[in-house]
């Protein structure tokens, strides 16, 4: 048929490694749609054959042909991906070879997906779930940490939501658990929040004010309605309040929409929240036709029997074919949320709980974000999930790894990722190669020295619109090193962190200068400030303060480089801290962490450092300097008058009077 892939060969293979493994020359084919001119042919197919087929030679015998695999299903999502997502090639090759490795014969697979700074790895992740769900492939999603799983969880409900992705996926489908306060549930995901879904359920399921009583309650509103108002009248006209009952029209009015909110509210949450694999499809079109001829009911008075019969149908065609659980408690809503969702997220340390419930189906496909953040041993906690047969890592081995606080359990390499092993075996990876986060001057030196050049630009960084000049001179272009050699690493009281008040300094006059411009212009600007030492995040911290707190155009987020690993910001103020005369720099000298504290910022990198100490240390940071004064990205703080003003009054409120003259002999010079 059209798509299939044919191996032609001389000898008759007995498996399809044969073809590779006994010598034997073969040809591939292609079978193709017909040409329009033998369109009347019905069985006519014509073949596109990879090398010429030389017949004469194998005229008096036969060829073989043993069929590899048909490609058109592969076509469409191919097409699918580029057209409707925009993907680039590297991003659609990955989720096509996770796709190909879940549908062929293989029991189980792994897939890595080596996802660089800004190449579009969430991205990535969300359009496999996507297509992983349109495919109904039970899957679970883990990733390192709260921030992490909720960030994948989002991409998903955006992408659905957002891009009116079609097949659709529905909501009802994908579940999130964990901790609602460290997650930071927003109103965007707390419909997939489970505890926010079972809390919605139960109500529902009650056999007291629950759908089904709904559903009996407003049957027999339709049969029995005037049966009511007869007996309530008598009621009232024993009690002799006659003269104060309602007339028909207002009673029946009343008690309609009283049962009508009641069953709306049903039937709206349970086709919100209810798992579709639970819920069949023409019983879903039958509650939402009931929930809007509800709502129309009393705009259709001339049409009332018609609508009448109409109502009577669906509400008892719900009652005998909807058999809701007989649930009680919040706890066991959870678990029946839990055995139906067809996408669970939750952080790999969670994952355990699913070992304690029963499955309606079991799960398929292990995707796990961030994986490279993951010691190995903690990957094996959902690994270990019954029926878990293809698993995809997304992660950057050359970024922060695990922490592991023990030195022996580090030099034992405790600490490291199932991702970073399988990698140094060398494990097929697949590369995500564009990046489309920095200016081209800021991703240059990582992608030289992390990624050996192999990381593209994408087109919207590279043109010359996504270039901004947030302040005047050369010092605040897109890729700078600001020299400041004036300052001094100081301990902070427990003598455990380091920190530079001269930096600190420096770094509150540029905020200064930015929050100017972002008035001004009217224009919203995002700040982060990383500080590899925590002394000098609370340092920042403090003399900030809340000064930009409630400033809606100007977002300040001051962290260390591990709390901005998965984080971007359009400018980007990196506290390098160190400053001595042997040029130690300590933990500054990890690759991971200079890759990413390098990486994460979109229109403008800012490096504030002591030149000499890094230049001597003999560390990565070295190699910084050097190349910024090659690029003429090299500046000395001195240069710019506001902030030689700033270090002066530092250094003389600080007491620092032998750095101060070391800064004016530098100047004079």
């Amino acid at each position: 048929m059209v798509g299939d892939i044919f191996a032609l060969s001389v000898s008759k293979p007995a498996h399809v490694s044969d073809l590779t493994t006994n010598g034997s020359p073969y040809n591939l084919f292609l079978v193709t749609k017909t040409d329009v001119l033998y369109g009347f042919l019905p069985n006519y197919h014509e073949i596109k054959a990879l090398q010429e087929i030389d017949l004469a030679i194998n005229q008096y015998r036969g060829l073989y042909a043993t069929q590899l695999i048909n490609v058109t299903t592969y076509e469409r999502i191919w097409l699918s991906l580029l057209k409707q997502f925009k993907l680039n090639e590297a991003q659609s090759e990955a989720i096509l070879s996770c796709i190909d490795a879940m549908q062929s014969d293989q029991k189980s697979s792994i897939n890595l997906i080596w996802g660089p700074p800004g190449t579009g790895k969430t991205k990535t992740v969300g359009i496999l779930l996507w297509k992983l769900q349109s495919l109904k492939c039970r899957t679970l999603v883990c990733a390192p940490t709260n921030t992490a799983i909720r960030e994948v969880a989002s991409s998903l409900v955006n992408l659905i939501k957002e891009n009116h992705v079609r097949p659709c996926i529905p909501l009802q489908d994908v579940l999130l658990f964990g901790n609602r306060d460290r997650m930071k549930i927003d109103e965007d995901l707390q419909e997939i929040f489970l505890d926010y879904r079972a809390e919605k359920l139960l109500g529902c399921f009650n056999r007291v004010t629950g759908l089904n009583p709904c559903l009996l309650e407003m049957k027999g509103f339709f049969r029995s309605c005037l049966n009511w108002y007869r007996n309530y009248f008598s009621e009232m006209k024993r009690c002799g309040n006659k003269d104060t009952a309602l007339t028909f029209s207002k009673f029946s009015r009343n008690r309609y929409l009283s049962i009508k909110n009641k069953l709306v509210t049903c039937l709206n949450t349970l086709t919100s929240y209810l798992p579709r694999s639970f819920l069949p499809h023409k019983i879903f079109k039958n509650m939402m036709n009931l929930s809007k001829l509800l709502g129309k009911f009393w705009r259709f008075l001339v049409k009332l029997w018609e609508t009448k019969v109409q109502v009577v149908g669906l509400l008892t065609s719900l009652l005998n074919k909807l058999k809701l659980p007989s649930i009680t408690k919040i706890g066991e809503v959870r678990d029946f949320c839990l055995q139906h969702a067809s996408l669970i997220f939750c952080t790999t340390s969670s994952s355990f709980k699913l070992n304690m419930i029963k499955m309606n189906r079991e799960l398929e496909c292990l995707v796990i974000d961030e994986a490279g953040q993951l010691k190995e041993c903690e990957s094996l906690i959902p690994l270990q999930l019954p029926g878990i047969k293809h698993v995809v890592l997304f992660g950057d081995e050359r970024q922060l790894p695990a922490m592991v606080q023990s030195k022996m359990s580090a030099i034992a390499m405790f600490g490291r990722s199932l991702f970073e092993r399988l990698s140094s075996l060398g494990y097929e990876k697949h590369l995500l190669n564009t990046q489309y986060r920095m200016h081209p001057s800021i991703s240059i030196f990582p992608n030289a020295n992390f990624y050996n050049n192999q990381i593209l630009d994408a087109p919207n960084v590279t043109d010359k619109r996504y270039e901004r000049k947030y302040l005047t001179g050369q010092m605040y272009g897109a890729y700078s090193f600001i020299n400041i050699e004036a300052g001094k690493e100081t301990c902070d009281k427990l003598g455990k962190s380091l920190r530079n008040m001269v930096e600190v300094a420096v770094v509150l006059q540029i905020l200064k200068e930015l929050h100017k411009v972002s008035i001004k212009l009217r224009q919203k600007i995002s700040v982060g400030i990383i500080c590899p030492y925590k002394a000098q995040v609370l340092a920042v911290e403090g003399k900030i303060g809340k000064a930009y707190t409630s400033k809606p155009n100007f977002t300040v987020r001051v962290s260390s480089v591990d709390g901005f690993q998965g984080s971007e910001e359009d400018i980007i103020l990196l506290t390098t801290v160190r400053s001595n005369h042997h040029g130690s720099v300590g933990f500054l000298s990890d690759h991971q962490r200079a890759n990413v504290s390098l990486t994460r910022a979109r229109h403008c990198l800012w490096i504030l450092g002591n030149g000499p100490t890094l230049t001597s240390s003999g560390s990565i940071w070295g190699e910084l300097v050097r190349d910024a004064k090659d690029r003429g990205c090299f500046f000395n703080a001195y240069e710019d008058k506001i902030l030689y003003r700033t270090i002066m009054n530092a250094c003389i409120e600080l007491g620092q009077i032998d750095s101060l003259l070391c800064m004016d002999a530098l100047r004079v010079s």
